[in-house]
Parts: structure tokens; sequence; C-alpha cells
């Protein structure tokens, strides 16, 4: 699936939002069936591109969010989207990731185990 179909069918008409760091993972993966593999690609640059674009330029806003590390981690998300909604949405996500992690944990440690 194309990146641009993800971005139509879930941030804008999904009204959902995704780290850009997801967005820009499936750019890589798209890029990599074409003659145009670009396996180094950085989310800054995805984000430029996004932003200077005619279809997506004034619709999809960034926010950055303070990771506290070295790397900057932003959501991209649509900007019909009302605040409040984007809040429980991005607790929605960080709660994913936790979950996830705690997961893998787990199963390391259950595979370190046996």
């Amino acid at each position: 699936m194309k990146v641009c179909d993800v971005i139509e069918k879930k941030i804008i008409q999904g009204q959902r939002i995704m780290k850009l760091s997801d967005s820009c993972e499936m750019y890589v993966s798209a890029l990599e069936e074409t003659k145009h593999s670009k396996p180094g690609y950085k989310a800054e640059k995805l984000k430029k591109k996004l932003e200077k674009s005619d279809t997506y330029g004034q619709t999809l806003p960034f926010c950055s969010l303070n990771s506290g590390g070295k790397f900057k981690l932003y959501i991209v998300y649509n900007s019909d989207v009302s605040t409040d909604r984007c809040v429980t949405l991005a607790y929605e996500l960080g709660s994913t990731d936790i979950v996830q992690h705690v997961a893998l944990y787990l199963r390391n440690m259950t595979a370190e185990a046996f």
C-alpha cells in the first residue's frame, strides 16, 4: 500500500493520527519495491516533503513530542481533527506503544527462560 493511500485513508478520511516514523517506514518499504530504493531515508525529509506538498501541505500538521532524547518524535494528524480528539488519539497511540513494548519484553524474558 502506498504511503499516500495510508495517509488518505487513516489520517484524512479516518481522522486518526500517526507517528511520522511509521509513515517514513512505510515510505521506505514502498520505495524498496521500485528502482528508487532509499533505505536510509529520514523521517525529517519526509516531513518536509509532505509540508511542501500541494495535496497535504495545508491538511497535515505535525506535532513535535518531547521524547526527552536525542531524536525528535512527531505525530501527523488531520487539521480538521479537534485538539481534544488529537489528545485522545495520542494517548491511545502511546498506550499501544507501551503495550507492544511490554509484550516484547515478556516474550524475550520467556524465550530466555526456556
